[in-house]
């Protein structure tokens, strides 16, 4: 419910700034909102397991599981710095990095959580404030791109000339 109330606010904050940028992040917490409605990350999850289960090679997934997990983030690092160096975006205002960096942390969390290493696991259902730490971290990343988005909205607001009647 979270991610489609965060894709509605980069929607509705964003209604006069770069609209494809923030429709795309919009598009993605949608679809990170529908999987997780219908549980589709556990279902990946759990696939994984079985084909590591036929295959004969689950009781030594630990080191895949460790490889994957700190592949991950430097994985992503590499790939927006390509994006950087070959597109737009160098074009990006503050606001859109942030939303940006805060989309890559998002992404890298789910599929952390999703490679299921049993110390990760433990570490992120801890509890902080009533709440696991996993949903602590997921509604911090998406107060940020929000906050992003309105910060966004608030500057092309700002470069629009005052179209008042004198």
């Amino acid at each position: 419910m979270f991610y489609l109330l965060a894709a509605l606010g980069c929607l509705v904050f964003t209604y006069r700034a770069s609209r494809t940028f923030w429709w795309i992040i919009a598009g993605i917490l949608i679809l990170i909102g529908l999987s997780s409605i219908s549980n589709l990350l556990q279902e990946v999850t759990t696939m994984g397991r079985s084909f590591a289960y036929a295959n004969g090679w689950y009781r030594a997934r630990r080191p895949l599981q460790e490889l994957g997990i700190a592949s991950i983030p430097v994985i992503s690092i590499m790939i927006c710095l390509g994006m950087l160096l070959r597109s737009g975006l160098k074009r990006l205002h503050a606001a859109e990095w942030l939303a940006l960096i805060g989309m890559v942390a998002l992404l890298n969390l789910i599929i952390i959580r999703a490679i299921s290493l049993h110390d990760i696991d433990y570490l992120l259902g801890r509890q902080l404030f009533g709440m696991r730490l996993n949903m602590v971290f997921e509604l911090l990343i998406l107060l940020c791109i929000v906050a992003a988005a309105l910060w966004a909205g608030r500057r092309a607001l700002a470069q629009q000339p005052d179209s008042t009647v004198s």
